[in-house]
């Protein structure tokens, strides 16, 4: 994997005009060279913390999302907010 780089294309600009990662792969998935950024188990935990830290930010009784800091109850079912995030 020496000298190899990512073989993930991505976007260069607005009318989907692509290029190759110029990134020096670190991993290798499926006989396919990775970046660290582009890695399909590091994309999987970073979709899993950014998932967990959404529900955590839900009502425990109706699944609303509170898109403010500042609201203390839930807006459709009156359920008190658990914990305000940090």
């Amino acid at each position: 994997m020496e000298g190899e780089q990512c073989s993930v294309r991505v976007s260069h600009d607005d009318w989907g005009h692509t290029h190759q990662c110029e990134r020096k792969a670190t991993v290798e998935q499926g006989g396919k060279p990775y970046c660290k950024i582009h890695d399909p188990e590091y994309i999987k935990a970073k979709d899993k913390k950014r998932r967990e830290q959404y529900q955590g930010n839900c009502c425990g009784k109706c699944d609303y999302h509170f898109p403010y800091p500042h609201y203390r109850y839930c807006p459709l079912c009156g359920t008190k907010r658990n914990r305000l995030p940090s």
